[in-house]
């Protein structure tokens, strides 16, 4: 459908070797992008993919290099490559992500969603800024876990595995789906030229997993009744199970939309823009999360 917004293009993208991420690296590929770099942390599966990639494509069409998001070091390492051979980066995908997972910290010392699924792709992006045209952020209906509490920047701050009391995995999870959304917003803010989105895709990733199909990051960090308690029951049937390649249809339209047609700094679900919840509107919690993103990365900067 908008392949002509693809072809030619280069487009970076986390957690390419699993779950959503497979398919809009394929869906990518096939409408032409001139270059994929896939970024992952596990080098076996990761090379594995490119092969495949490389086998079904044209070969120099597909690139990769590894990237722990829990590690900052390897965050810049990742972006140091990239800068090195590229001139411009047309989309980022911010793909990659864990979910629900026990109490634990990155090798930084973040708590581990919020260190991942936030912080590490916070500092990716603004190592590659100077070259991005536009950020995808898969972020998660699960924004509105818990009716959609705001950012708590003293748990943020404060979390350690000494100061775990009360932890919770979907609370958590709920917190750094929310920081994708209000980070995305607020990097169009400071950087005007960028364009930013942020989505949620399907719960399909984790469920594909459980029946023995794609191995995915969040299907390895939660458990089927836990999921079904946030991910099925109660919800509409449009927010239910999807294909795996109907949950990367909105990270592709995102990604290739004219600029004259995405909603910039918007949130999107079913390939269309969708109000986000209040917790996601808040400007004084954009700027307090980038900020302290900022704060937190600079010596890798």
């Amino acid at each position: 459908m908008y392949g002509d917004n693809i072809k030619g293009k280069v487009f970076v993208i986390t957690g390419a070797y699993s779950g959503i991420g497979v398919e809009t690296t394929k869906a990518l590929l096939s409408e032409g992008a001139s270059k994929v770099v896939i970024g992952g942390r596990r080098q076996n599966l990761q090379d594995d993919f490119i092969k495949e990639m490389k086998e079904s494509f044209a070969a120099d069409r597909v690139d990769g290099h590894l990237i722990d998001l829990g590690d900052l070091a390897s965050v810049k390492r990742f972006a140091e490559y990239v800068n090195a051979k590229y001139k411009t980066i047309h989309v980022l995908i911010n793909n990659a992500g864990v979910m629900n997972t026990p109490p634990g910290v990155t090798k930084d010392g973040f708590e581990q969603q919020m260190g991942i699924n936030v912080i590490g792709h916070f500092l990716l992006s603004k190592l590659l800024i100077d070259k991005t045209k536009r950020q995808v952020w898969l972020s998660s209906t699960a924004h509105t876990i818990g009716k959609g509490p705001r950012i708590d920047m003293n748990y943020i701050k404060t979390f350690s595995m000494e100061n775990k009391k009360g932890y919770s995995g979907w609370k958590a999870y709920q917190q750094s789906k929310l920081g994708n959304i209000l980070v995305a917003k607020e990097f169009h803010k400071r950087y005007p030229n960028v364009e930013t989105v942020s989505l949620h895709p399907s719960a399909n990733a984790i469920l594909e997993s459980w029946q023995g199909g794609i191995n995915t990051n969040l299907g390895r960090t939660t458990n089927f009744v836990s999921a079904l308690k946030i991910l099925w029951i109660g919800l509409p049937d449009d927010l239910r199970m999807k294909s795996v390649q109907a949950g990367a249809s909105t990270t592709v339209t995102c990604a290739a939309l004219p600029s004259h047609e995405l909603k910039v700094a918007g949130y999107y679900r079913d390939c269309d823009p969708y109000e986000e919840y209040d917790c996601a509107k808040n400007e004084e919690d954009m700027a307090a999360l980038f900020d302290y993103c900022d704060e937190v990365t600079k010596m890798f900067q």
